[in-house]
Parts: structure tokens; C-alpha cells; sequence
């Protein structure tokens, strides 16, 4: 259920022109929905869709392509923001949280929405058949590290499939990204004294494992 106490996010995949289209998801206490659809805009006027869908939705975070257009939109964003509401650029080839599982940050934003739909953490609605289509249509593969590989946006067009323009936006607004932008240092402040136990320390995680305050 909707919950307006909880976090509202929304994932938006853009596109300018051809036959992409730019798509905004919203994702409320795991219920998740397409807000808007358009086709056809430049960045000045995907900004302005984008902050009006931030503003009308309460949004605390919103998760944009980074890529191509989403780059100009990023930026008109982060001025029109004016502390409302988090933007935050989705790279999709940026670096994997674990490289033995999830070859790049692609693989793993795609995987959290499965794992999140399996553990019956995310509510679809029955007739998104767009987005249905979509999640059905994706191929992965496995790289020589064994970690998984989503295929990537050129090889769905050389078999003749569309970009996934619902199902990206659906990732975004979905994924945890928790590691990224929660401090390992919780709700301390510059000058803050900490103290580390050497026995709890590990090799792997040091900030994340046996810190003490």
C-alpha cells in the first residue's frame, strides 16, 4: 500500500528524438507505477516534466539516465531542485558493488528489481503490459568472472527490440542505493572523536564492519 510517511522515489529514462520515448516510474513503499510517457522533447522541456512529476509527488530522490540527454537534464535539475527534492545520475556502466556478482552497476540495478520482486517487495500494476513486455524481452549472460551481465541497449536493437525505456525507468526508481549515498559514519559531523575496535575490523569492509562510537 501507499504510504505517506514513506520515501517517494521516481525513476526517469529519457530520450529526445526517434522512436524512444521518455518514461517516469514511481515508486512508493514498493508500490510502483508509470507517472508519465512523452516523446519528442528537448532537455530544457524534459527538465521542466521531470521537476513538475518531483514537485506534485512529494519525491525525495529522483533517478535520471545519465547518459546522452539525461546529462543537460541532470543539470537543469539540480537548479530547479533548490533543495526540495535529490537528484541523482544513473550510470549504468559505472562500477558493479560486488564485480563476482554483477559485472557493472546495469547488471546489479536490474537484479535488485528482480530480487525485490521475488521477495514480494515490489507491487506491479497487472495491466503495465509495456512494462511486462519489457522485463520478458531482456536477455543476460554470464561474464568470465561468472558475475551477471545484462545485455546491453545495441544488442536488444541488432535483434530488432526497442530500448527498454518502462523497465529502465522502473530500475531506477526501484534500486537500493543505499551503499552509495549513506555515510559509513552515520550521524557524525566534522570534528566528531571515533573510535575503532581493532578486534571487530575487517580486512574486507573496515568502515562498514566493527566501528565503534
Amino acid at each position: 500500500e501507499e504510504d505517506a510517511e514513506a520515501d517517494t522515489f521516481l525513476g526517469v529514462d529519457l530520450a529526445r528524438f526517434g522512436e524512444d520515448d521518455s518514461v517516469i516510474y514511481l515508486n512508493n513503499n514498493g508500490k510502483l507505477r508509470r507517472y508519465a510517457k512523452w516523446t519528442k522533447a528537448t532537455s530544457v522541456e524534459s527538465a521542466n516534466r521531470v521537476h513538475q512529476a518531483a514537485i506534485e509527488t512529494g519525491a525525495s530522490q529522483v533517478r535520471v539516465d545519465g547518459a546522452g540527454l539525461g546529462g543537460p537534464v541532470i543539470d537543469q535539475l539540480a537548479v530547479l531542485a533548490q533543495g526540495k527534492y535529490t537528484v541523482i545520475s544513473m550510470m549504468g556502466s559505472a562500477a558493479s558493488p560486488d564485480r563476482t556478482r554483477y559485472y557493472n552497476a546495469r547488471a546489479y540495478n536490474f537484479d535488485s528489481l528482480r530480487e525485490q520482486m521475488l521477495n514480494g517487495k515490489i507491487d506491479i500494476d497487472i495491466d503495465d503490459k509495456e512494462l511486462f513486455d519489457e522485463m520478458m524481452m531482456l536477455r543476460y549472460k554470464f561474464s568470465n568472472l561468472g558475475s551477471i551481465q545484462i545485455e546491453s541497449k545495441d544488442e536488444m536493437k541488432s535483434r530488432g527490440v526497442k530500448s527498454p525505456d518502462n523497465l529502465d525507468a522502473a530500475v531506477y526508481a526501484t534500486v537500493d542505493l543505499s551503499h552509495l549515498i549513506e555515510s559509513p559514519y552515520g550521524d557524525k559531523k566534522p570534528g566528531d572523536r571515533v573510535y575503532a575496535d581493532p578486534e571487530l575490523m575487517t580486512v574486507q569492509d573496515p568502515f562498514y564492519s566493527g566501528w565503534t562510537w
